[in-house]
């Protein structure tokens, strides 16, 4: 079977993993990005697939004259869903919206309740991130693509602030590949206000899009961090934070909408219930804080796993298109 993706090569992280497990199984699996030459693309594919609602998804959906039996799917993330893009798309066009969490589905459907949806959650590769073992403390990490303020960095300087007066031994190492100077300075400022700035540290922070697609530094850098944080106010799933936590780290994350049903029982909806569960996990000791984290990253695994989450996707074309994948 053949399967085109449209998407911008930096843009193809979240879906790559999908892309490896139908190239293993023998299907042949093109990319391109031309909005000048979509239907000679996707010519002979079965499967066609945009994997951002945005621009792109939109030239394809007007522009692509599907042969018959072919199928058309948009998947769409947190972003777009909330951005107005998917308003510019040819529904009508497209056969299937392809979600990755209940909560944007849900926010989408009740704008275009038409549309024909599913969900099947973005990888959490644990070909990539093996479960690191390690010897616990108190470093806590922020990881994600950019600097955006609804990320909920300065949730977390805030949440530090309120650690170190409890245990000055308490530290945050914010990572983020796109990271504008006139922001770091922000996010500085306000450590210095509170008085943390030795206890925070900004890392790998640059405007160099070529890095998006790199993972082994990140999987470098959660070898010596114990404690993985999500203070965004509005996601999908973050990635880098179930990344996280299949890697061993301890999971804080505030209870943005939709939160709880992408990581049960990691989620809590103050920073005093997020304090606690930090303070209550460091006082188990090492062979207790192990165990605890394996068996989070056992759970998200059996949800989010590279073999679980493909399956989850052969499952909707059998039962919903009777295609065998």
């Amino acid at each position: 079977m053949k399967i085109h993706i449209f998407g911008y090569p930096n843009e193809l992280h979240f879906i790559r993993p999908m892309m490896d497990y139908w190239q293993e199984k023998g299907h042949e699996v093109s990319t391109s990005s031309d909005a000048g030459s979509i239907s000679d693309a996707a010519k002979g594919a079965k499967l066609v697939i945009c994997e951002w609602a945005g621009a792109l998804a939109r030239e394809v959906s007007f522009a692509l004259q599907k042969e018959a039996g072919q199928l058309l799917i948009v998947r769409c993330h947190y972003d777009e869903a909330f951005n107005g893009k998917v308003e510019q798309i040819n529904w009508a066009n497209v056969d299937y919206c392809w979600f990755v969490s209940e909560y944007v589905k849900k926010h989408f459907l009740s704008r275009f309740p038409e549309v024909k949806t599913f969900i099947v959650p973005t990888i959490l590769d644990d070909r990539q991130f093996p479960f690191i073992y390690k010897k616990y403390d108190k470093t806590l990490c922020m990881v994600s693509l950019n600097l955006d303020p609804r990320k909920g960095h300065e949730k977390a300087i805030w949440l530090l602030k309120k650690l170190t007066d409890i245990d000055s031994g308490y530290t945050l190492i914010i990572r983020a590949l796109l990271a504008p100077p006139e922001r770091l300075d922000e996010l500085t400022e306000l450590a210095k206000d509170l008085g943390v700035t030795g206890n925070v540290q900004f890392v790998n922070n640059s405007l160099d899009v070529s890095k998006l697609v790199m993972k082994g530094d990140l999987i470098s850098f959660y070898k010596d961090k114990d404690i993985i944080l999500s203070c965004s106010k509005g996601e999908g799933t973050q990635v880098a934070f179930g990344e996280a936590v299949i890697s061993g780290l301890f999971p804080i994350c505030f209870a943005w909408p939709g939160a709880e049903e992408v990581y049960p029982g990691m989620c809590f909806d103050s920073d005093e219930k997020m304090i606690g569960s930090i303070l209550n996990f460091n006082k188990l000791n090492n062979n207790e804080r192990t165990s605890h984290c394996l068996n989070l990253a056992k759970c998200l695994l059996n949800r989010y796993g590279y073999n679980s989450v493909n399956r989850k996707f052969e499952s909707f074309l059998l039962n919903r298109e009777g295609i065998i994948l």
